[in-house]
């Protein structure tokens, strides 16, 4: 599989206590996509298969980071991908992705 992607965002933040801030970010991706598939065995005949999609969608990010440390921080972030089609790519509809996520940042 190879991928190739671009992805612009900008992002803001607000920091509303000593240590508290809430963030969010706009942005969009650009990915190129191809893919191949072989499955060989002695008990059937070789299976391969190859797909190439490209699909660009805008991204939505929000959420809020915590200084606990001066060197450390944890952030919540919900982050949504919108505007993929529902075309099948590999058998799989493709649509609409989005997720929480979290993470330790050390600065030195």
């Amino acid at each position: 599989m190879s991928t190739k992607a671009l992805a612009l965002s900008v992002r803001g933040r607000y920091e509303f206590a000593n240590s508290i801030g809430v963030f969010g970010a706009v942005g969009l991706s650009d990915h190129h996509v191809d893919t191949r598939l072989r499955i060989s065995s002695d008990l059937f005949d070789p299976i391969s298969r190859k797909d190439s999609d490209r699909v660009t969608f805008w991204q939505l990010a929000a959420g809020v980071d915590w200084a606990f440390h001066p060197n450390w921080s944890w952030r919540l972030q919900y982050e949504r991908h919108m505007g993929a089609d529902s075309k099948s790519f590999f058998g799989v509809v493709r649509g609409d992705l989005g997720w929480l996520s979290t993470g330790l940042s050390y600065r030195f």
